[in-house]
């Protein structure tokens, strides 16, 4: 028994398994419970099954439809933003140098924050801890709020709606849909 497991075929098989066994734990537990079952599918396919063309198209379209990617819809987007550009080559320069140029592309709370920013006039801000373990939102607070710094002895700090205020010194100066900004002594 042990000399078939060893062999070169039966380790990769193996192999593989362990390998999407455990990713499927870590999609599972991350929410995508579907995604990892799919990706288990796809691993064993691979495995046990040549990789025809066919084969590989027809995981790829079924990964686009059932999990909705937005892989199509950038691709669309990056082929139509391009003949605009290759059709009048000002756009892209104008565009450049535009104030408040890329907005479009920022998430929802994000540009709640910005209204709020300019709103209060402010000149730094601090944000609370679910906002920051969320990076996308986080990271994009900071790019597109410059030259306004995160700093981390504000009086100034933006929580998500769904968070209570973070002390009873701090009263809500502003709120948009997603978003409040609190202000603490």
């Amino acid at each position: 028994m042990r000399q078939k497991i060893m062999q070169p075929q039966n380790r990769r098989v193996v192999a593989a398994l362990l390998f999407s066994i455990l990713w499927t734990v870590i999609q599972y537990n991350s929410g995508n419970g579907l995604e990892g079952i799919y990706l288990v599918l796809f691993v064993l396919a691979m495995v046990f099954f040549r990789p025809a063309a066919h084969l590989l198209l027809a995981i790829f379209i079924g990964m686009v439809l059932l999990f909705q990617s937005p892989n199509l819809d950038t691709l669309f987007q990056l082929k139509n933003n391009y003949l605009k550009v290759a059709n009048n080559p000002a756009l892209a320069v104008n565009e450049i140098v535009r104030p408040g140029s890329g907005l479009q592309v920022l998430p929802e709370q994000v540009l709640q924050m910005l209204k709020l920013i300019k709103k209060y006039d402010l000149q730094d801000y601090k944000v609370s801890t679910a906002i920051r373990r969320n990076s996308l939102v986080y990271q994009r607070i900071i790019e597109s709020a410059w030259p306004v710094r995160l700093a981390l002895n504000s009086h100034y700090q933006f929580r998500l709606n769904t968070e209570a205020p973070a002390g009873e010194q701090c009263k809500v100066l502003g709120r948009q849909k997603d978003v409040s900004l609190d202000y603490c002594r």
